[in-house]
């Protein structure tokens, strides 16, 4: 019961932050700041990136999603670099990526930032070319696209290759759908009938770069 609604909570939390950053601002002595002293852990974040997706790093049938034209383009411009979208099936991103190493870090996370949805699909990701692991671009939730992160692993230091790749399945949005949301499923068909992937940006540890680079 603790999450604020759009047109109350953020209000108050946005006039609150107004308010205390302006104090902050008038109580400022000026002049060079502080030296930052070395990190507590070594698992920071300090190098973690998000890094746009280019052409070269996509194969198939992909559109980009210009904010002027496209809706979900628009909903989510100033948050991600551009937005792509297949509904293909056996499209895919594929893209290396150098995880630095790190004293006392054995493994980086990395993901997708990309969208889940009513007409979202199924993807499968392969690293390293090993096995393939399959999870679908909608939850419980989604009567509603939204922000969220695909999950590409935990990757130990070096150089790996990742593809994600749309495929032909059809996620049971019923069952997925929590209880109360199925009847948004009866009354809106039209809006669970694709089986598309949107992505937007890659969420790393050090570079990355197209496949074949």
């Amino acid at each position: 019961g603790v999450h604020p609604l759009v047109e109350t909570g953020h209000v108050l939390y946005t006039d609150v932050l107004i308010r205390s950053l302006e104090a902050i601002e008038q109580a400022g002595q000026g002049g060079e700041p502080p030296a930052m002293p070395e990190p507590w852990r070594g698992d920071h974040w300090e190098a973690a990136r998000l890094v746009p997706i280019t052409r070269e790093m996509l194969r198939g049938e992909w559109q980009r999603c210009e904010p002027e034209a496209d809706p979900l383009g628009r909903q989510f411009a100033t948050r991600m670099p551009a937005l792509w979208k297949t509904a293909a099936p056996g499209a895919s991103l594929a893209f290396r990526v150098t995880v630095p190493e790190a004293a006392g870090v054995k493994t980086r996370r990395l993901a997708a930032y990309d969208l889940l949805g009513p007409g979202g699909g199924m993807v499968e990701i392969r690293v390293d070319g090993g096995e393939p692991r399959k999870l679908p671009r909608i939850d419980g939730y989604c009567t509603y696209w939204r922000l969220a992160t695909l999950s590409l692993g935990d990757l130990p230091p070096g150089e790996h290759t990742i593809e994600v790749t749309l495929t032909a399945d059809h996620p049971d949005k019923r069952t997925i759908l929590f209880e109360h949301n199925r009847a948004d499923l009866d009354k809106h068909p039209e809006k669970y009938a694709a089986d598309a992937w949107y992505v937007g940006g890659l969420l790393v540890f050090g570079e990355a770069r197209p496949a074949g680079q």
